[in-house]
């Protein structure tokens, strides 16, 4: 994520006095940041057995990078974009340990002292006259907001999102129980954002089980999950952009999609049985061979993903009147990432990347 950092980093320092002294053009800016998704997963990168339309249709209307590179964990590569520092180095990362707030929930604390504990924990700190991307937004006139996984390593609290500069923030606090896609609640604000029949402490994570059967088994188990918390962090940014519908902003959309251990409602589910994928494992020997039905989930994952971009621009058709929509999607993989712009007209058309 590091070289993506530098490029995108360096077009937001550079635009930042031209914003601050154009106030009249102030493009809206949505970063839309898939987790683990691989170049390859993409039809416009050539994949011919998932299908992804909507991001094939930006990537035709964009631009397309192909020497980006990312982190190979998302943590670091979250932490390289919001502050424009490269994350390679010859020793191990420095980590705040995960898992706090499933702890929290397992042991009963409340908002204080899990926002304590954090603090007193983190193993990262901001350096005074620290500087994170979205600081430097809101110096523009931007309004911020921040949706999907929420820390830099591996857990974070409200008063350090705060520091960041988010003004609205709805997501995972936590690296560890962002593995697990059914939470019994997430974070918006400070305040615990119910989701409805979930039971989960951990996200309700999917065990890493490819024995004979364990794919089926496990399938066929969705005690404690109803809601999918994906579709809560998109309709939260979208409640976002509504409500701040005159107002220039930024949003950072850090969804877990399509982050293993893989997960997905069985509605949908629409490679499941996949005839390619099936046959692509075919050949595979003991637990390889079972891996076939988490591969089917993955696909999956990547088609909601995909099948979510129409809300994004259903959304700017409307949402803004006083300025034009810069719309981006990277993907971020092991060690790539991708992103396509298309120049706004004058009024409230969509700039379109991904």
């Amino acid at each position: 994520m590091g070289f993506l950092s530098h490029a995108f980093l360096a077009a937001a320092f550079s635009l930042s006095p031209f914003l601050a002294s154009a106030a009249a053009f102030k493009p809206n800016i949505i970063f839309i940041y898939a987790d683990d998704l691989g170049m390859g997963m993409l039809g416009c990168y050539g994949q011919e057995i998932v299908k992804t339309p909507n991001i094939d249709r930006l990537a035709s209307q964009g631009i397309m990078f192909t020497r980006c590179y990312s982190s190979q964990y998302c943590c670091p590569a979250r932490a390289s974009l919001l502050m424009g520092v490269h994350d390679s180095h010859s020793h191990s990362y420095t980590q705040t340990a995960g898992a706090l707030v499933i702890t929290a929930e397992r042991e009963g604390w409340s908002n204080e002292q899990l926002e304590e504990k954090a603090a007193r924990a983190v193993r990262i700190k901001a350096a005074e006259g620290e500087v994170f991307l979205p600081e430097l937004l809101k110096k523009a006139g931007y309004v911020t907001g921040q949706f999907g996984k929420l820390e830099w390593g591996f857990t974070t609290w409200h008063g350090e999102l705060k520091r960041h500069g988010w003004d609205r923030y709805v997501g995972y606090m936590d690296h560890q129980r962002a593995h697990g896609f059914y939470p019994s609640f997430l974070w918006k604000d400070g305040e615990r954002l119910p989701l409805k029949g979930n039971t989960h402490a951990d996200g309700g994570k999917t065990p890493e089980d490819y024995s004979p059967g364990a794919t089926e088994k496990r399938r066929g188990n969705r005690e404690g999950k109803v809601t999918y918390a994906p579709d809560v962090m998109l309709a939260e940014t979208l409640r976002f952009m509504e409500e701040n519908r005159n107002r220039p902003m930024f949003i950072f959309f850090s969804t877990n999609l399509p982050h293993g251990p893989v997960d997905i409602p069985p509605e949908e589910n629409t490679y499941a049985g996949s005839p390619a994928i099936r046959q692509a494992y075919g050949n595979a020997s003991g637990t390889n061979r079972e891996c076939s039905g988490a591969a089917e989930e993955y696909a999956s994952m990547v088609d909601k993903l995909d099948r979510q971009e129409p809300s994004w621009t259903r959304c700017a058709s409307w949402a803004w009147t006083s300025a034009p929509l810069s719309f981006s999607v990277p993907t971020t993989g092991m060690n790539f990432t991708t992103v396509r712009i298309k120049a706004a007209a004058a009024g409230p058309t969509a700039t379109e990347a991904s």
